[in-house]
């Protein structure tokens, strides 16, 4: 029977197999294959015909479960007229709490407390096509209709849907969003919700869920503020998620589209772009974003996305302390995943790279970075880039930052040569250890040598130099 689901049979071949089966005979286990495969797979003409040779239906609630996170409207309908209860939890499935993409049903992990059918209803955003996804707010409502109970379960599910791996055009993720926001205000209308939670802004896993809930007048002024039982706010929590749509298949990855809402959020009583979050949960919560994160999940994003702006609001001597102390900490450990890619950045080069003035800005606000921020080349002897040389492996690239235009490319070099010597002023690096060669401490004059041509440094004029020359001098 599974496979006349599975197999998609026609309704003449269903009707020609079932009219020389006798269902009365069929082992149970083989019937409840079949109406599990037949709800999974949509089959409806299947499941009524093997619905109407039972005389009851069996007390399995994985039936209803599995229907309502396939949005299977027909089945839910044929089932409910049949008694199922729209109460019985289903303990057969799991979702990690803290998971953008959490809605993967997986029958077979046990989870104690189990799902309700009315959660799974509104699951699967990330999982389904959107059209498919758009029988959640119908399904709700006949759930409801039939004497669901609604809990905060239900809500946060729903704030937790990523978007569809498939989203092939806008009307499809305009379809998808009406469903989501119908859904919403079917679910906190019976939950009886005249005012939102703090909790929401934090379950909220995409960036058009955040702002709905910043506009809709729903939260208490402090919502974005507060913390979590993980210590982080909304704008930690927002700026993770953020970080992570990067990994995400091309048809959802839309990081820049977490901008504007963050920015509302930050417009919020409380909040802090500098928030540093507890690495020790990140690491056991989001264990792919914990060599990303920086500690500071905005400080973060703001790097990954080149925004200055964004660079100015988290960017503290707090921020950098942790960014620091994470870093070496990571290294330290090169079994830590992410260890090696974090040798060959740094935070210096990192910002020098969205330009010299916003170094210069961190520079002019009192910031200072430490001369532990080093860089590891990758070339065969082993080669550490101090500050200074962080510095300068940003002006040898410039070139290719400044579309052709040889008068910006060379103004940005001299401004970043400038400020290789304002960090020898400030004593943020050394002169006699600009760069480490197999551990051995080196000068300018080793510097220089990287610059030469098939060097690390290769591009850099030598006149960039001139500047750090007679500041020695």
């Amino acid at each position: 029977l599974e496979f006349l689901a599975i197999a998609c049979a026609p309704a003449n071949v269903v009707d020609a197999i079932l009219d020389i089966v006798p269902l009365a005979e069929l082992a149970p286990t083989s019937l409840t294959s079949g109406l599990f495969e037949a709800v999974r797979c949509h089959r409806h003409h299947l499941l009524m015909r093997l619905l109407g040779g039972l005389t009851a239906l069996p007390a399995d609630p994985r039936f209803l479960a599995v229907a309502c996170y396939t949005k299977n409207v027909q089945a839910v309908e044929a089932l409910l007229e049949r008694k199922c209860d729209p109460n019985v939890h289903c303990a057969d499935c799991t979702f990690h709490p803290d998971d953008p993409l959490n809605d993967v049903f997986r029958i077979g992990e046990v989870k104690p407390s189990g799902e309700s059918p009315l959660a799974l209803s509104v699951r699967g955003r990330s999982r389904l096509l959107p059209r498919m996804w758009a029988g959640a707010p119908v399904i709700v409502s006949k759930l409801l209709a039939a004497g669901a109970k609604c809990s905060d379960d239900v809500l946060r599910a729903l704030l937790s849907q990523g978007a569809s791996h498939d989203v092939s055009s806008d009307q499809d993720d305009e379809i998808a969003k009406q469903a989501w926001l119908d859904t919403f205000i079917a679910i906190t209308k019976a939950c009886g919700c005249s005012a939102g939670e703090a909790w929401w802004l934090q379950s909220a896993a995409m960036p058009e869920y955040v702002t709905f809930l910043l506009e809709s007048g729903l939260l208490p002024a402090s919502a974005a503020a507060e913390r979590g039982a993980c210590g982080c706010s909304a704008v930690a929590k927002c700026a993770l998620r953020a970080l992570c749509f990067k990994d995400l298949p091309r048809a959802i990855r839309r990081p820049r589209e977490w901008e504007p809402p963050l920015l509302q959020l930050l417009k919020q009583p409380g909040t802090d772009a500098a928030e540093i979050v507890d690495m020790a949960w990140l690491q056991e919560a989001w264990p792919s974003l914990y060599q990303e994160s920086m500690s500071c999940p905005m400080l973060a994003l703001a790097l990954q996305h080149k925004n200055a702006s964004l660079l100015r609001l988290c960017l503290t001597q707090a921020t950098i302390d942790a960014y620091i102390a994470w870093k070496l900490r990571i290294v330290a450990d090169l079994d830590l995943p992410g260890a090696a890619t974090l040798q060959w950045s740094s935070l210096i080069y990192s910002i020098a790279r969205l330009g010299a003035d916003a170094v210069d800005a961190a520079l002019q606000q009192g910031l200072r970075f430490p001369r532990s921020d080093t860089l590891q080349c990758h070339i065969a002897v082993p080669t550490l880039l101090g500050p200074v040389g962080c510095l300068a492996l940003a002006a040898s690239e410039v070139q290719g930052h400044t579309m052709g235009d040889e008068q910006a490319a060379r103004d940005e070099e001299a401004k970043l040569a400038r400020l290789a010597v304002r960090f020898l002023e400030l004593e943020i690096d050394d002169p006699e250890a600009l760069v480490w060669t197999n551990g051995v401490a080196g000068g300018l004059d080793a510097l220089v040598l990287l610059a030469a041509a098939g060097g690390y440094l290769a591009g850099l004029r030598d006149d960039w130099f001139e500047p750090l020359r007679e500041w020695l001098a």
